[in-house]
């Protein structure tokens, strides 16, 4: 099971490896293809392995075979390109930007515990189908940021690199006017929620799951400002701030834990303990907003004063 892990978890740093690399050359329609090709083999190929080999060997199997289909896709067809890879060139790449692997790799650990502990407390000290109705109503109010979020998150971060090596005065606004953007979606999707939570929820996952609509309204804080703030912290892969995405989720994983314990101490109830962790996680984003405000100031000033 751990080999399969690895290999998977292998695949998936490559692809992500190789999906930046196609955003730089602005590839945007190959991106949304492969998007799509992989995420049909993610639901289809271990349903098939799965099928074949009645034990997890199949769906993780189909995991695995699901990414590679991606990787594949995602490969550079054009032979200079290629060339111009060696391990030579690899060990400088990684030398110049040594603080993605001292800071980034404890980041991604740190931000992974934060994003999969929550549904592993909840079903330690609520149940399962505590913990099962949460990551339920989560994924589903989470769908804007995969649908949108993530496509203007690719184009934010193309745009801009290219303003920061062409125009680096106009780096701030740009984080401005797409966060505020931003911002106007995660209303009206908060409006949506709040409107039409009671029947909303009923109709998407059935009247068995009573009480969905309570554990979005204690998630809502978190998730809007997740919409927010999740696209423009792109602005870190540009400007260097791993040291302080390394921070922000230092703090995060404390507020969650700190949230948790509160709670416990104090006896709530499952959907007031989802609230205490959501507001935890909603003030890390907004302290995590003023970070990438301040390392996007810092570059304003530093490319007016250089300015001839």
């Amino acid at each position: 099971m751990l080999l399969w892990a690895a290999a998977t978890s292998a695949m998936v740093q490559l692809y992500t490896t190789l999906r930046y690399w196609q955003l730089r050359a602005g590839r945007f329609a190959l991106i949304s293809r492969t998007t799509v090709t992989q995420n049909a083999g993610r639901a289809a190929l271990p349903l098939m392995f799965g099928a074949t080999f009645a034990t997890w060997t199949g769906l993780a199997a189909g995991e695995f075979f699901a990414r590679l289909l991606g990787i594949a896709s995602m490969l550079p067809k054009d032979t200079p390109t290629l060339r111009r890879v060696s391990w030579g060139s690899m060990r400088l790449a990684v030398k110049r930007n040594i603080e993605f692997v001292t800071m980034g790799g404890p980041s991604t650990l740190l931000n992974s515990m934060t994003s999969a502990l929550p549904v592993a407390l909840i079903a330690s000290r609520f149940g399962l189908p505590a913990a099962g109705q949460f990551a339920l109503v989560q994924r589903i109010l989470q769908a804007p940021i995969a649908l949108v979020g993530a496509s203007v998150a690719d184009t934010f971060h193309v745009r801009l690199a290219r303003y920061a090596e062409h125009s680096p005065l106009k780096c701030k606004q740009l984080f401005l006017r797409t966060a505020a953007a931003l911002a106007i979606l995660a209303v009206c999707v908060s409006l949506v929620v709040l409107l039409g939570a009671d029947r909303g929820f009923d109709l998407l996952i059935g009247s068995r799951w009573g009480g969905a609509e309570k554990v979005a309204m204690a998630l809502l804080p978190w998730i809007a400002l997740q919409l927010v703030v999740s696209p423009v912290s792109r602005a870190v892969l540009v400007f260097g701030g791993q040291r302080s995405k390394l921070a922000y989720d230092v703090a995060a994983l404390a507020l969650l834990l700190a949230a948790v314990t509160i709670s416990h101490r104090r006896g709530t109830g499952v959907v007031e303990a989802i609230a205490f962790i959501a507001a935890g996680q909603a003030a890390a984003y907004a302290v995590y907003f003023s970070v990438l405000l301040r390392l996007i100031n810092k570059h304003h000033q530093s490319s007016g004063t250089s300015k001839p």
